[in-house]
């Protein structure tokens, strides 16, 4: 997720910040929690960015963005998508500046799938 040579801790700011553990989430694969060298502070990757605690697939997140993008209307997005209409306006709140990031991931998605 993150490149860990720019990872610093949330709390002290150190950038003496090993992996500490790996998980599995139900949908987004392999993550790492990081321990603070200086502080002794646990932390995952995703901790302050947008992707922090989204249970949801990051793909379903980029097909909502982009049936949204594509001028599908919120209620028509969740009925596609089965996801609730706070959700998808959730998610357009918190990547509205990654837009672009995600309609790329999206449109690569579709040639491996």
């Amino acid at each position: 997720m993150k490149d860990t040579s720019l990872l610093k801790c949330p709390d002290c700011e150190s950038f003496d910040v090993p992996c500490f553990k790996r998980y599995e989430t139900i949908n987004n694969g392999t993550r790492k929690l990081y321990r603070c060298a200086n502080c002794k502070s646990v932390f995952s990757e995703t901790r302050n960015t947008a992707m922090e605690g989204i249970k949801s697939p990051i793909s379903r997140v980029a097909c909502a963005l982009k049936f949204r993008s594509e001028g599908l209307g919120l209620r028509a997005t969740g009925r596609v998508l089965q996801a609730n209409k706070r959700t998808i306006t959730e998610w357009e709140r918190r990547f509205a500046d990654q837009k672009e990031s995600l309609m790329l991931y999206a449109f690569c998605h579709e040639f491996v799938s």
